[in-house]
């Protein structure tokens, strides 16, 4: 049997709501200081071929440059405040998928370890009982066919019990790997 780690934060569906909740919150930091006033600095540079207004001839190697200064001031903030108010509901919204989310991915384990916990006992029977148990039908149906005891009839149906015994712990070992399949899938191991 294989432990797991029942940790659900390396869900890959719990992951990416948090990195949604993360980009959320960045998202609205920057439209909060979209109400700040911002300053502005420009700087150009250019050249000019050919005759210039002042009737003055300009080579490619004359440049000229200019800068500027400004502040940006919102003045008009209502459409921005109706952003941010969407924003923080969008961010409450993905803080309660997130908690839903943990709370199902943390009952399915629990009730995968359950299911793995009765599966693994069912192959642990098997092993330490019902497989020594077909090993004797065979043996004792083999046995008592040679020595006329029984039928071929009854050998049959002894030998299908074995068979069935043997294929029952297949089934069984098959279920414990669909479980533990199931809970590395969740937890993502």
């Amino acid at each position: 049997s294989i432990e797991q780690k029942s940790d659900i934060s390396s869900n890959l569906d719990l992951k990416k709501l948090q990195q949604q909740y993360v980009l959320g919150q960045k998202n609205l930091m920057l439209q909060k200081r979209k109400l700040y006033p911002n300053l502005t600095f420009g700087y150009s540079n250019m050249s000019m071929y050919g005759t210039g207004a002042d009737n003055q001839f300009y080579g490619y190697s004359k440049r000229f440059g200019s800068t500027s200064i400004g502040i940006n001031v919102p003045i008009f903030a209502h459409s921005q405040m109706v952003s941010i108010a969407a924003q923080r509901i969008k961010i409450e919204q993905l803080q309660q998928q997130i908690e839903t989310e943990n709370t199902i991915i943390a009952l399915k384990i629990k009730e995968l370890n359950a299911a793995k916990i009765a599966q693994q006992n069912k192959v642990d029977y098997f092993v330490k009982t019902g497989l020594k148990n077909a090993t004797i039908i065979i043996n004792t149906a083999n046995n008592q066919f040679i020595n006329g005891e029984i039928n071929y009839l009854d050998m049959t149906l002894l030998l299908n019990n074995a068979i069935k015994i043997n294929s029952d712990y297949l089934d069984a070992i098959d279920a414990l790997n669909q479980i533990t399949i199931s809970i590395l899938s969740i937890t993502n191991n």
